[in-house]
Formats: structure tokens, sequence, C-alpha cells
């Protein structure tokens, strides 16, 4: 029997449901706070304070770019969201097909952007001039 795609959270339980929903979230969180830490401990031993730097500054750059691509993902949820609640299938999936399309086009452009407008990027967060290279590059 194939596995339930689509959860019902407007009938029993929420607390559960929420829970187990959010498990993916918390723990792609917490792996990304982990390769933050190791990377800064590598960087750290092998290359140095201006290293470290680096990757902060890099990291604060690609955290906003995710973000960004998340604020336009949630969008598209939530008209998923509502066509599922209204039991409209057809246009559900036309919809997904479409907020797919979108921000893998999104993700293609704004990686192609942060490629050419790093350093401009950088400067706008204040790195400091010694580290743009490596930040750019990292």
């Amino acid at each position: 029997m194939p596995a339930k795609v689509i959860q019902d959270f407007t009938q029993g339980p929420l607390f559960k449901r929420m829970l187990l929903f959010s498990l993916p979230f918390m723990l792609s969180n917490g792996l990304q706070v982990l390769y933050s830490m190791a990377d800064m401990l590598i960087v750290g031993k092998y290359v140095g304070a201006g290293g470290i730097s680096a990757v902060q500054n890099s990291s604060q750059a690609v955290f906003s770019l995710t973000m960004l691509g998340m604020g336009f993902a949630t969008g598209g949820q939530v008209l998923i969201s509502q066509l599922l609640g209204r039991g409209e299938r057809a246009r559900l999936n036309t919809a997904t097909g479409t907020m797919f399309t979108l921000v893998s086009l999104l993700g293609l452009v704004v990686s192609i952007l942060s490629l050419l407008f790093a350093g401009p990027f950088l400067h706008l967060l204040r790195a400091p001039p010694p580290i743009c290279g490596s930040a750019a590059a990292g």
C-alpha cells in the first residue's frame, strides 16, 4: 500500500501532526548548524582568522539568498494548501508544476546573479576588503 502523501491537518489531534511535519525542518536546520561549525573549525585551523571571516561573510550572503527562495516557495505552498482545502485537484497539479518551475528558474537566475555580483554584495555587507576574494570564491 503506498504511503499517504497528503496529510489532513483539519481532522484529529494537531500537536502530533505538526510535530511530525516540523521534524524534517528541524533536522535540516540542525545539520546546517553542524556544517557551519565544522566549516569554521576546519577553516580556522588551516587558514586562520581571515578564512573564518570569509566563511562567515559568504555564509550570510548564501543565507540571504536561501531565504529569498524560501519566501517564494512558501507563497506557492499557501496557494497549494488553499487548492487542496477546496478539493480542486486539477488546479492543484497545475499550481504544483508552476511553483516547481518558478522556484527552479528563480534558483538558476539567483545562482547566476550571485556569481556575477558576489563582490558588490559582499561590499554591501561591509566585508573587509582583504577577505572579499576568499569569500566570493567560497
